[in-house]
């Protein structure tokens, strides 16, 4: 069975480049023709100027030579001709990504007739090697199927993970910003400025830390204020949760 396969992915693989090869071959057996005919009528023109006594005149000496043929796919950036920069890049991302779908396509196919088995999806198969090694399905399992009673499913039961969330981004852009930012009375401001006008997303980063900042606070006295109503008679025996 497995030489079988092994012969149909033999004669698959040589099917392909044959057909790869047609368009290389009619395109040179093109370019052959025509400069056989270029060839064939410099001679021809050649032998009727003979035939009426005419003789070419040398061509000076001094004469300047054209200028070389320039790849426009080289030269046009540099020398500023183009200055849509973003055409050759769009085209390579298209191409390339209409590539891979291609050989995605071709190595799914492929796969299901060799193997005889139903195509299983990249992620899942992921997710199988990283449990196969790693032993992770299990204990995941136990904390995501943990029974929730249904009025803790309401979204202000979510306002305390919202508050640590935001603790969270503001931790990390405020580690991006401590890159640039200068806590001195000289250069506080100065660099505030540099963050804004010159660091790549420098203003959004800063505009994520300080909404997030007063976003925090908001959604952890929204958080202490659900507490209180909620709990109403527990907190008499739940002071210090509180």
């Amino acid at each position: 069975m497995q030489e079988l396969n092994k012969k149909r992915v033999l004669i698959i693989c040589i099917t392909l480049l044959f057909i790869g090869a047609i368009p290389i071959i009619t395109a040179m057996a093109k370019d052959a023709g025509a400069i056989r005919s270029s060839s064939t009528d410099l001679g021809a023109e050649a032998v009727v100027q003979v035939e009426k006594g005419e003789t070419w005149a040398e061509e000076p000496t001094t004469s300047i030579p054209p200028p070389p043929k320039q790849d426009s796919c080289l030269h046009c950036h540099i020398t500023g001709e183009d200055k849509n920069l973003w055409t050759p890049l769009a085209r390579w991302f298209l191409f390339g990504t209409m590539g891979l779908f291609l050989g995605f396509g071709l190595y799914r196919n492929v796969s299901v007739w060799v193997n005889r088995t139903p195509w299983k999806p990249i992620p899942q198969r992921m997710v199988e090697w990283v449990d196969e090694r790693y032993h992770v399905s299990e204990p995941l399992t136990k904390v995501l199927s943990k029974p929730v009673p249904k009025y803790a499913l309401r979204w202000w039961y979510c306002l305390g993970g919202i508050t640590a969330f935001l603790f969270v981004v503001q931790g990390t852009t405020g580690i991006l910003l401590a890159f640039y930012y200068q806590p001195t009375p000289e250069a506080a401001y100065a660099s505030i400025q540099y963050i804004e006008s010159q660091v790549h997303f420098g203003a959004a980063i800063r505009a994520i830390h300080h909404w997030a900042a007063n976003g925090m606070i908001v959604m952890c006295f929204a958080h202490m204020v659900r507490v209180f109503v909620s709990l109403g008679n527990e907190l008499l025996g739940r002071r210090g949760e509180f």
